[in-house]
């Protein structure tokens, strides 16, 4: 039994096991039956246990046992080992349902592509769910005969009467391997006198024959030399159309990309029109060669949502979709129709085409309909009429590949420069050391080692030997903190060590520097065009510990134990370390965003993003740090980065995220319904009518509510990735443009959206919206209106404040009381947050409500508003609010505390609040504040410090003057 290698661990870590547990109970069963049939359950059981591995043993423990197995098939007195293999079955197996998969056996087809042995295989896997019995394979023999491709296939197996499965598929075997090879015979002879035709014609333009005709040097073209001779002019020459040295333009040879060398075709990209086009005709034919003109520029072109690599062919009159394209993407997406056209190529032959089907065709905001043609040999391009509607303009004197070339040189030449910043090593910031603070009191902890799975142990030992020779770590002998390590896998099959630092963590002074606000970061980038992103070899890695901080970080391994002597990832205050540190070396350059490791540079032209770039590579090289030179992106004009894509034109989410969204599945609880509402709300800024795309599946989460999902929350859910998947571009904010913001409220919530003037045209720049909470709902309408605006102004006070805007309303008495300060018959909240926008200098216009639609969805929203502060607290602890409410005025703390102690109708008020006690209600206007108007003495010491009558607004944190005075700062 010693000799005979058991199965791999079922579940040795956390996740999904990486074999099913059908296939890994079969693998396991003959394993069981190989070490003899004399094994007792006991032991079978034992077995069991240690090959379903760590994680599998956790399972099962806390899987109910099974007193009474009902429902298993045989006899129910099952031993122990049964009864475990039982428990695991009902745990891993999900319940089928025979009559949905007796539906998809029959609707199982053979594709295009799919040979007979793959057909029958798929068939057996679909047939082993449905429980056919006896007639197995008289149903898998009749769905074969029925929906198998080949009609040849189909006629000869009817000729058989009644053959059983082996029948049916060896005859649909050779007959499928006779069409292969009448197909291979035929496209031999067709590449055959094709290449004659193109000697044939080719003979007549330059003749071949003569040995001396073919040598020729290749950098002048040349039959007097070769090229490795010192005579040949063209060897110091810069090329004008690859850009390269060594040759002429005219011996170029960058456009012609050959998969299969022959040489009559050597000719072929002669500098005449209509041997060019022959020889392009007759080799796409023939497919010996991919491309032998490929001047013509490609980009990336969205058909039905899914990004197509497109040739913008300005000669070309219809759209064309290569047939491997359209079996990648489309085949199961689109109705192919048939044909209506017969096109015909430069040289007079006709096309032939599968057929076409209609597609809504987006290029960079430019959205049309049309026809894409699918021809049975040919490139993906795209036509010129199509070009003209999406406002495509190719510059006839531009060469897209040499545009390409100089880019991708320029970052080739970038690493060059910076050698010590694209090296291969970890950094080390120069004149830096983190030092890491401990509470008081704080207990050091000491943890013993964790095993190991023994599949892993080479690779955590490499992975320490590497982090060592690093000097990233290093051993230590002994130590008061010490923690245990976990391992993880990577996506690539490789390991990450991982220190568990929960301990010290609880026993760290965490740093506060705060992290940026990714929208704020994403709106900031004004009218930049040119992009460009640095990532930074492990950035955590290259800030160096003090020396009494080291051993705080040290760790056990079976190997040993080690202390960091960089910054370790998993430290408590690591994040905000890195930011100070990232914002000590970049935060003054204007063109730079960074948030962690991740450095995003723009500019508005290219010369001034050459100078931008390499001023930051100029500060990392003087600070000692790496970056990863592959993941790095130079002189885009369209980029990834935290989650969006950011263009010329605007902000949109990225595409692979938005696509993980949509295939989440339907949620089975409130908390998947929580995940996915998260999900959704991070891009909630792109989506203007989030309102009725979310009632319905909110409702699930109310805490009395019973979990049921029904056609509305399923409608809702698909209508939310449908939005998500055709988000609008968003435009980044420019400073200096003029900012208006339209709010709306309704018996909901609040909705704003936030834009800018620019030209003509009202560019949108985020969307906003949250639900009511609590009493809100009882506030009258014009309340609820003024707390919009209040709302929607502290919500976007990052790109108001400070300047001059216009706040637009479909209440129009709000106009009169924001604007004139009426406040004499207002409500005590509205003069509350009159009084906290004080700071804020803006008109109120008003907008009838048929105008204000976008605002009025959002308003709808019942959005919880995660990480948002009650505005109706928030603005009491506004520091700006303190500061303008008692900064001008020149009284002290023991002044203040002195006057109130010497006036009568304060020291009561006081006394009142102090104890708990209910004020009259002429003297108060609600929510734990008062207004007094008299106090004469108070108000006439103070009066002549501050110059102006006011108010006295009390609570029980504070109190604030407010007086008429300040209604006009900034006014």
């Amino acid at each position: 039994m010693q000799n005979i290698t058991p199965p791999p661990f079922f579940l040795s870590l956390p996740g999904d096991p990486p074999i099913p547990w059908s296939k890994w109970k079969k693998v396991f069963l003959t394993y069981i039956r190989v070490c003899g049939s004399n094994l007792s359950a006991e032991r079978k059981t034992s077995i069991l246990q240690h090959c379903l591995g760590a994680e599998g043993q956790e399972i099962l423990e806390n899987l109910p046992v099974i007193d009474s197995p009902d429902g298993a098939e045989g006899d129910t007195n099952l031993n122990e080992f049964e009864l475990t293999l039982l428990r695991l079955d009902r745990h891993y197996l999900p319940k089928v349902s025979i009559i949905l998969q007796r539906y998809y056996f029959g609707k199982c087809k053979q594709s295009e592509t799919e040979t007979v042995e793959d057909f029958v295989t798929a068939l057996r896997k679909l047939a082993a769910q449905c429980k056919f019995g006896d007639t197995l394979e008289e149903r898998i023999r009749d769905q074969f005969m029925l929906e198998c491709k080949s009609d040849k296939i189909r006629e000869a197996l009817w000729s058989k009467g009644d053959p059983n499965l082996d029948e049916v598929i060896m005859v649909a075997k050779q007959i499928e391997h006779s069409e292969l090879c009448m197909e291979n015979l035929r496209k031999s002879k067709n590449a055959l006198r094709d290449i004659q035709l193109v000697e044939t014609k080719v003979a007549t333009k330059k003749p071949t024959g003569s040995l001396k005709s073919k040598l020729l040097c290749y950098r002048c073209n040349s039959s007097s030399h070769l090229a490795n001779s010192k005579d040949c002019p063209a060897i110091n020459m810069l090329c004008k159309k690859c850009g390269k040295r060594g040759h002429f333009a005219r011996c170029c040879k960058s456009s012609e990309k050959k998969m299969v060398k022959v040489n009559e075709i050597e000719y072929a990209c002669s500098d005449e029109e209509e041997e060019k086009s022959f020889v392009l005709q007759v080799v796409n034919d023939v497919n010996c060669i991919a491309r032998v003109n490929c001047d013509y520029p490609i980009d990336e072109v969205d058909v039905n949502g899914i990004k197509v690599s497109m040739m913008m062919d300005s000669g070309a009159k219809l759209t064309l979709i290569s047939e491997s394209d359209y079996l990648k993407y489309f085949i199961n997406n689109v109705t192919l129709l048939p044909p209506d056209v017969m096109p015909f190529s430069y040289g007079g032959k006709p096309i032939e085409l599968r057929g076409y089907f209609e597609a809504k065709i987006t290029f960079k905001g430019n959205v049309i309909e049309g026809k894409i043609y699918i021809p049975v040999v040919g490139d993906t391009i795209l036509g010129w009429p199509h070009q003209k509607l999406l406002n495509i303009i190719l510059n006839p004197n531009a060469n897209p590949q040499v545009q390409v070339q100089k880019v991708c040189m320029e970052g080739e030449d970038l690493k060059n420069e910076f050698p010590e910043v694209f090296s291969n090593k970890i950094g080390c910031v120069k004149g830096y050391k983190h030092r890491i603070v401990l509470k008081k009191g704080a207990i050091p902890v000491m943890c013993k080692v964790r095993s190991i799975p023994f599949s892993v142990r080479d690779n955590v030992r490499k992975e320490l030997q590497r982090l060592e020779s690093e000097s990233i770590i290093e051993k230590v002998e002994a130590a008061e903190w010490i923690a245990p390590i976990v391992v993880a896998s990577k996506a690539n099959g490789d390991i990450r060590l991982c220190v568990d630092l929960r301990n010290l963590n609880k026993a760290v002074v965490e740093d506060r520097f705060p992290l940026p606000n990714i929208t704020e970061m994403i709106s900031s980038l004004g009218n930049a065009r040119f992009f460009t992103t640095l990532d930074l070899s492990s950035a955590y890695h290259q800030v160096q510990l003090c020396e009494e901080s080291k051993v705080l970080t040290s760790f056990i391994t079976p190997f040993g134990v080690y202390k960091f002597n960089r910054m370790p990832f998993g430290l408590c205050s690591a994040a905000s370390v890195f930011q100070r540190l990232m914002n000590e070396l970049l935060g003054e350059l204007p063109f730079v965003n960074f948030f962690q490791d991740d450095v995003l540079i723009f500019s508005s032209t290219l010369e001034q993003h050459r100078t931008s770039v390499r001023s930051v590579l100029n500060i990392f090289r003087n600070k000692g740090i790496t970056l990863k030179g592959d993941k790095c992106k130079f002189f885009k004009n369209e980029i990834s980065y935290l989650g969006h894509m950011i263009t010329a034109e605007g902000v949109k989410p990225k595409d692979d995220l938005v696509k993980s969204i949509i295939k989440l599945t339907v949620p089975e609880s409130k908390s998947d319904v929580q995940t996915f509402l998260g999900m959704v709300e991070y891009y909630s800024r792109f989506i203007p009518d989030l309102a009725k795309r979310t009632c319905a599946i909110r409702n699930l989460l109310k805490s009395r509510s019973v979990f049921m999902w029904d056609s509305e929350c399923q409608r809702e859910f698909d209508d939310l990735k449908e939005s998500l998947s055709s988000a609008q571009s968003l435009n980044s904010f420019q400073p200096g443009l003029p900012c208006s913001i339209t709010t709306d409220a309704s018996e909901k919530g609040l909705g704003c959206v936030l834009k800018q003037l620019s030209g003509d045209e009202n560019k949108t720049i985020a969307f906003a919206s949250r639900s009511l909470r609590g009493a809100e709902y009882k506030y009258s309408t014009i309340e609820k209106e003024a707390l919009a605006i209040f709302w929607a102004i502290k919500k976007f006070k990052q790109f108001l404040w400070g300047t001059k805007f216009v706040v637009c309303t479909d209440h129009k008495p709000l106009r009169e009381i924001f604007e004139k300060k009426v406040l004499d018959n207002v409500s005590g909240r509205i003069c509350k947050w009159i009084v906290g926008l004080q700071d804020y200098f803006f008109d109120v216009k008003y907008v009838p409500g048929c105008e204000n639609k976008a605002a009025d969805c959002l308003s709808r929203l019942r959005n919880k508003g995660v990480g948002e502060d009650d505005p109706e607290s928030s603005w009491w602890v506004d520091e700006e609010v303190k500061v303008c409410a008692v900064t001008d005025g020149c009284v002290t703390e023991e002044e203040w505390k002195q006057g109130v102690d010497d006036d009568v109708e304060l020291s009561r008020v006081r006394d009142l609040l102090s104890v708990g006690k209910v004020l009259d209600k002429s003297e108060s206007i609600g929510d734990g504040f008062v207004v007094i108007m008299g106090s004469a003495k108070l108000k006439k010491d103070l009066g002549e410090c501050i110059g102006g009558q006011g108010w006295i607004y009390l609570s029980r944190e504070g109190c604030v003057i407010v007086w008429s005075v300040m209604l006009q700062i900034n006014r």
